[in-house]
């Protein structure tokens, strides 16, 4: 039984060392620089956000190989990027400063290599508009975001020809958005099952009630049906859609709906806060997750991975000194690896902070196999469970005389056991 136990520890840990592929935290300017967003395309990885100059954000975006080396950079005005998509190019929407009061929408497409084909900028609400989630097929993109001016706040969906950046339809929701805009970014996603366009926001009533909302509409933005989420009193952030459901992501946790809006599963995170999802396969889905752990907003973010039943089947710290941002998180997945964008404090004083473009490479199939092996370890029995804490313990202290290669931010073995720590089967 002990044998077992080894060979188990044993297993585990040299798995661990492959999780993360490569990671990427680099600190551009003394202020704030955050990935927001990233996209793949043969064998690239696409990353949009922003760096700062003397305390004002600049939109950035770049092209890394597949081993995380930096192929070219893009920076543009004043602004900033919140989400991309691929289709015959790179995509990619935010906001920019058009006078001293207000900032527009912004979309932007390039080719390959980064050099700008199109771009767009509005002001629809003449205040402060801001592109927030894009989607593309092989002909339209469809970007939602929010329109905040004086006379008319609210949401706002577009569709544009991929080539060219026509706008071709409009739908605009009245909602008083008030202070909330910061806390409600809608995201717009695509049933392929039927084709239809699902939005998801936060909808406040005239009671000044707060709930989750997804507005259906066809592929030409006609209003189809809207879903209330009733029950659920909390800030929606991300939405993944799979077959005949939806999965919902934010302050209440996660939840599973069909396609009429009933309430199929939910599962409660404590602190954690979902920023955004991504399916997995048809069993699985993945979850940014983000929650405070010290003062100054100081967080720990992690990547969930739930069955279909919304149980954690793994659960893999990322970073433990990150700030907090609602936007961040961004998760895209390849036949080999989960890729996520975001941001890590590079200093924490003097006061304010400075932060960190962060990007992680993951190994898909090392996660699956440490959840196969924290299963396994799991049916062993208590005897051979306090056998296993103790020749783990025992392979650290050794391993960390014989091997000194590092992995960001700490021993790649530290991060080993500390990942043993944070798997979580159920």
């Amino acid at each position: 039984m002990h044998t077992v136990a080894i060979l188990k520890v044993i297993a585990l840990l040299l798995s661990m060392q492959s999780v993360f592929q490569w990671i990427v935290v680099d600190d551009y300017s003394p202020g704030r620089d955050v990935a927001l967003s990233l996209c793949t395309y043969s064998g690239k990885i696409y990353v949009a956000g922003f760096d700062e100059v003397d305390g004002v954000p600049i939109m950035r975006v770049e092209v890394r190989n597949s081993s995380g080396a930096l192929l070219k950079v893009w920076r543009g005005s004043v602004g900033t990027l919140y989400d991309c998509a691929v289709n015959n190019g790179i995509y990619a929407v935010g906001t920019v400063k058009i006078s001293d009061t207000d900032f527009g929408w912004i979309i932007l497409a390039f080719d390959w290599d980064l050099n700008v084909v199109s771009l767009n900028i509005s002001n629809p609400s003449d205040g402060m508009d801001v592109a927030t989630s894009v989607y593309s097929d092989s002909i339209h993109i469809y970007i939602a975001g929010i329109v905040n001016g004086s006379t008319f706040s609210g949401y706002r969906v577009e569709k544009r020809t991929a080539d060219g950046l026509d706008l071709k339809a409009v739908h605009a929701i009245q909602v008083q958005l008030s202070w909330r805009w910061p806390y409600a970014l809608p995201r717009i996603i695509k049933d392929q099952s039927n084709n239809l366009i699902w939005l998801l926001y936060l909808y406040v009533d005239l009671r000044d009630f707060e709930m989750p909302r997804i507005d259906i509409f066809n592929d030409n933005l006609n209003h189809i049906k809207t879903i209330d989420l009733k029950d659920i009193r909390a800030y929606p952030y991300a939405i993944a859609h799979a077959q005949n459901h939806a999965y919902i992501g934010g302050s209440m946790g996660i939840v599973k709906i069909d396609s009429n809006g009933n309430i199929l599963k939910e599962r409660k995170l404590g602190g954690n806060i979902i920023f955004r999802l991504a399916i997995l396969d048809r069993d699985r889905i993945v979850a940014f997750a983000s929650r405070i752990i010290a003062p100054h907003y100081i967080t720990m973010n992690s990547l969930l991975v739930f069955n279909d039943d919304l149980d954690i089947v793994a659960n893999i710290t990322i970073s433990t000194n990150s700030p907090w941002i609602l936007w961040t998180g961004d998760i895209k997945i390849d036949t080999n690896s989960i890729y996520v964008a975001a941001s890590e404090y590079a200093t924490l004083e003097p006061r304010p902070a400075n932060e960190a473009w962060a990007i992680y490479s993951l190994n898909r199939t090392a996660i699956e196999f440490i959840q196969e092996r924290a299963n396994a370890i799991q049916t062993v029995d208590v005897l051979s469970y306090v056998f296993f804490i103790i020749t783990a313990t025992v392979l650290i202290v050794v391993l960390r005389k014989v091997l000194t290669r590092r992995l960001h931010p700490i021993s790649f073995i530290e991060k080993a056991f500390q990942s043993l720590k944070n798997v979580e089967c159920r």
